[in-house]
């Protein structure tokens, strides 16, 4: 059983291909069909709204600001995305993985250095690591 999470995902869940920007945009086609059917007495726009909300509510995929998403295009590596908000081609296209691309600072030994004039500093030896996990 899964669950719809709006916003931040537990760790561990799986991914479902629903944004929150899509899904905005799927009920706002949704609401401006429904509308559109009701001024002129047709149900043209509203089945027009609701094809085009639906094809939104599965094209708007979102990458956090730390992460890059690998999109494939019939299995074939296509381009990298990310972040922020960015489109695909339902059915034909699929986002591979989301690659977390924080840095983290570890804690380093210390050291003392010698500079040139002559003065002996201690310096903390802070190496950057950045993380590959998605």
């Amino acid at each position: 059983m899964t669950m719809l999470t709006l916003g931040k995902q537990r760790v561990g869940a799986p991914e479902l291909p629903v944004s929150e920007p899509g899904l905005f945009v799927f009920v706002v086609f949704l609401a401006g069909g429904g509308i559109g059917a009701a001024l002129l007495n047709h149900p043209g726009p509203a089945i027009a709204g609701a094809v085009l909300g639906v094809y939104f509510l599965w094209a708007i995929r979102v990458a956090q600001q730390w992460e890059k998403a690998a999109v494939l295009r019939l299995g074939r590596y296509r381009r990298l995305c990310g972040p922020g908000v960015f489109l695909i081609v339902p059915i034909i296209d699929t986002v591979s993985r989301y690659v977390d691309q924080r840095v983290l600072a570890a804690h380093g030994a210390r050291a003392k250095g010698a500079w040139h004039g002559g003065s002996e500093q201690t310096v903390e030896n802070r190496p950057w690591i950045r993380s590959l996990l998605s």
